[in-house]
């Protein structure tokens, strides 16, 4: 379950928990086959994310596996 989709308070919200204590992981990326994306750490859960715009801060994030 996308916990950010029941909250419109935020820009960015953690996909895992719903927090919006999220950091950029400086220096981290996630990469797919065509992209490079900034790496974020959700502070309450500890999850990885990415963002959604390729290699900017995105408003909405992905979580990383």
């Amino acid at each position: 379950v996308n916990m950010a989709l029941y909250n419109d308070e935020h820009e960015a919200l953690c996909t895992h928990c719903g927090s919006d204590d999220i950091v950029p992981l400086d220096g981290k990326y996630a990469y797919t086959a065509n992209s490079k994306y900034q790496a974020y750490r959700c502070n309450g859960c500890k999850s990885v994310l990415r963002g959604n715009r390729n290699q900017g801060t995105g408003n909405k994030l992905t979580r990383v596996l």
